[in-house]
């Protein structure tokens, strides 16, 4: 089946359109990510904005947790606006800043705070070489 999909799709199709994936795949991707979660987001809300709004409707629902440890939104808020005050000082609007940290707090903490101040969030894995 695999061979007949292939060969009919080359006859008519130029390779770049070619799909890797089966029809019968497709449906199954689908079905699995149709989530149809009603959001109050707007697609032009940023990341910081969207949790914003989390912080407001889920002041003391949990929002991070880790190796034992956990944060509240409000307590999360609170640390992002201490780092975010700090680099608002610091910074360029659209500056580039790059964060090489493991998963952890921080990292969120971190990448809350740049977008905030209105720089461009730039991860990198502490993994990655230093080249």
């Amino acid at each position: 089946m695999l061979t007949q999909l292939f060969f009919s799709s080359i006859i008519h199709e130029p390779i770049y359109k070619l799909s890797i994936v089966l029809p019968t795949e497709q449906e199954f991707i689908h079905q699995i990510n149709n989530t149809d979660i009603s959001a109050s987001y707007s697609w032009s809300d940023t990341v910081h904005e969207c949790f914003i709004q989390q912080v407001q409707l889920y002041p003391q629902k949990l929002a991070l947790e880790l190796d034992g440890q956990s944060l509240t939104y409000s307590e999360l808020l609170y640390f992002v606006y201490c780092l975010t005050n700090y680099l608002t000082d610091k910074i360029q609007p659209n500056e580039i800043i790059c964060q090489c940290v493991e998963r952890s707090f921080e990292m969120i903490i971190g990448m809350l705070a740049i977008l905030s101040s209105g720089a461009v969030y730039c991860p990198l894995s502490p993994l990655d070489p230093p080249e």
